[in-house]
């Protein structure tokens, strides 16, 4: 897998190309058919398969909806597309100058002199170029124009629902992760190093990891059952994002405790992947009730624990 930046990029690099183009936060399975459709039509024909994707976010870059929660990292990205074996990942630094070209100049730039790109794989609701002004159609006439085959992946739906990439922002904001996870065919995960907290956990016989979150999207209020990934090993793990209502502490807290493991975790990597919702944040004033609660958790965690591992391919968690 090769990332690059469009600055950075020779001409001509990388040969003749088949392309597919898009955000693809979250590598969802509408994602993932686009790329394995490139990458079948690269093989059959000799040509490199590069993935174009963006960042910022052009939304992001227009602060047209604000802030928008990334599901997955620029590098988790482009882990998961080497995974599905393409050959290169281009990430367009979204800047003045790509949001200022026209459709038609951003196909002649960047595909053709740039990536001699012979064929495109889009989803249906594609758009591209100044003020989004480029669609589908805009693109299959320019296709036309300039000799490029283009492909267009219908909307992808499972259970009935579109999958999408904002479907699965609702579902993760929501607290739903496993629905999130069935649209990405893979468990949801975070990313962060562990920092000192305040040690309630540990007076209460719980010692929970405090994770400063640098990749990944939090996910609503409340408790949930996962998988912590640490020093290589994995471990059943009770998930705790909230305020902490029963304490003077208000802040957002990432917590984790790591149901088989003790040790000091102090500044080191963790990943936690999320199984299911279990329940909200509540105020305990009592803390025996507290503790009977928490040791609910964990006996919820422990069985989604081991219902996973004995059917992990459905949705397996790629750290």
């Amino acid at each position: 897998m090769i990332q690059l930046q469009y600055e950075d990029l020779p001409s001509e690099a990388l040969g003749k190309t088949v392309v597919t183009m898009g955000n693809f936060d979250g590598v969802h399975m509408g994602h993932q058919m686009l790329v394995r459709n490139a990458v079948s039509d690269s093989k059959s024909m000799g040509l490199q398969c590069v993935v174009l994707t963006f960042h910022p976010h052009p939304a992001v870059f227009f602060h047209k909806n604000g802030t928008i929660p990334t599901i997955c990292s620029e590098n988790y990205k482009a882990k998961l597309m080497q995974r599905l074996d393409a050959d290169a990942i281009l990430t367009l630094h979204f800047n003045a100058v790509i949001a200022s070209m026209d459709p038609e100049t951003f196909i002649h730039k960047i595909l053709i002199e740039r990536l001699q790109t012979k064929i495109v794989w889009i989803g249906y609701d594609f758009k591209f170029g100044r003020e989004r002004s480029g669609n589908v159609r805009t693109l299959i006439e320019l296709g036309e124009k300039y000799g490029i085959r283009i492909n267009v992946l219908s909307p992808q739906r499972k259970q009935g629902i579109v999958v999408s990439s904002s479907r699965i922002r609702e579902f993760i904001m929501g607290g739903n992760v496993a629905d999130a996870a069935s649209l990405m065919e893979r468990k949801h995960l975070i990313r962060g190093t562990v920092i000192h907290g305040d040690a309630v956990g540990r007076t209460l016989g719980f010692p929970t990891v405090n994770l400063h979150v640098t990749e990944g999207m939090i996910p609503g209020l409340g408790i949930y059952s996962g998988i912590a990934r640490v020093r290589k090993k994995t471990h059943p793990a009770a998930i705790y994002i909230g305020h902490r209502p029963s304490l003077p502490d208000n802040s957002l807290r990432v917590e984790a405790y790591l149901i088989d493991f003790s040790g000091d975790l102090y500044a080191n990597r963790v990943s936690l992947a999320f199984l299911r919702f279990i329940r909200k944040e509540a105020a305990f004033s009592d803390v025996s009730e507290l503790k009977k609660m928490i040791a609910s958790d964990c006996d919820n965690t422990v069985k989604d624990y081991n219902d996973y591992t004995a059917r992990a391919a459905e949705e397996p968690i790629i750290w």
